[in-house]
């Protein structure tokens, strides 16, 4: 899952490369997580028919904390490549 965020990431600050500043793709970071965890919570709880409380009692410590740590790598990860292409730039 690293692998495809770094690769997406990557894909998205080429395509958005003229975005004024590194900090503009912390926002496109944030709506992307935005978007994941509404449809997370609308579309994967409905289908499974669970509650969102249920959701989060049924994650076991260790799965739970590497899934918050994904996400919070995938809501970063378009700023950490962007300011890694901006120092290459600048170099």
């Amino acid at each position: 899952m690293l692998i495809v965020i770094y690769f997406s990431a990557k894909y998205v600050v080429h395509q958005l490369s003229a975005l004024p500043r590194p900090t503009s793709y912390l926002t496109v970071g944030v709506i992307a997580l935005g978007l994941l965890l509404l449809t997370e919570f609308t579309i994967v709880l409905g289908l499974r028919g669970i509650s969102l409380a249920e959701y989060f009692s049924s994650r076991d410590p260790f799965s739970g904390s590497a899934y918050a740590l994904s996400l919070i790598l995938y809501s970063l990860m378009p700023y950490i490549t962007a300011k890694k292409q901006s120092a290459k730039k600048n170099a």
